[in-house]
């Protein structure tokens, strides 16, 4: 099993402790995502009774909490790959009810995260803009990209590279910064959609 830690300062402790490399991916993206105010890996542990009436405990993965803005409650989640939810459905059914009343109890939700939830075209796109996220950058290459992306409203990478230079050169400089303001949010874009040279360009002033 693939274990490690994700230095976050969204996670309880600076940095997220995750067993499996589904639980590092998704750590990853909720560091990034904005919407998510903190998170903290096995938070609480819950006591219910198997199949047999014998007491068992439980301890979830992760609960996710959102920034005010989002209006979302927060949700305490398992993370599994389906095959193995698939296999083991029987065992985990009771834990997983017992979590279901635990977490509306304290006003959260209860979910199950797979890779199906997790390994999606967002993680691709995290993955790619962390490189940049902390990139020293020149302030005046930034100035330059927000001005022209302001007047534009609307463009793409290289529709704005070639509006602010007719080099090329000049333009495979220019580039890295665009991708800081986008992992730095002060550029706006759907990161459900594939991150490329024509994905559109939004301006957040």
């Amino acid at each position: 099993m693939i274990t490690g830690c994700v230095a976050s300062e969204k996670s309880a402790n600076n940095a997220a402790e995750f067993e499996g490399s589904l639980e590092r991916d998704l750590y990853h993206m909720l560091d990034f995502d904005w919407t998510v105010e903190r998170f903290e890996e096995q938070p609480v542990e819950i006591r219910y009774k198997d199949a047999r009436g014998k007491t068992r405990k439980y301890t979830p993965d992760v609960l996710i909490e959102y920034v005010p803005e989002v209006d979302r409650k927060p949700v305490l989640a398992e993370v599994k790959f389906r095959k193995e939810l698939k296999e083991h459905w029987r065992d985990f059914k009771p834990r997983f009810r017992a979590a279901l009343r635990f977490a509306k109890k304290n006003g959260w939700v209860f979910r199950l995260l797979t890779e199906r939830e997790i390994r999606t075209q967002s993680l691709l796109n995290t993955k790619f803009l962390r490189r940049f996220k902390n990139r020293n950058v020149e302030k005046e290459d930034m100035h330059r990209i927000l001005h022209q992306l302001a007047r534009s409203e609307k463009t793409t990478p290289a529709d704005l590279l070639a509006q602010l230079s007719d080099d090329q050169w000049e333009q495979a400089q220019l580039l890295p910064t665009v991708w800081y303001l986008v992992a730095n949010r002060r550029i706006d874009v759907d990161l459900h959609q594939p991150l490329s040279m024509r994905c559109v360009l939004g301006s957040k002033d």
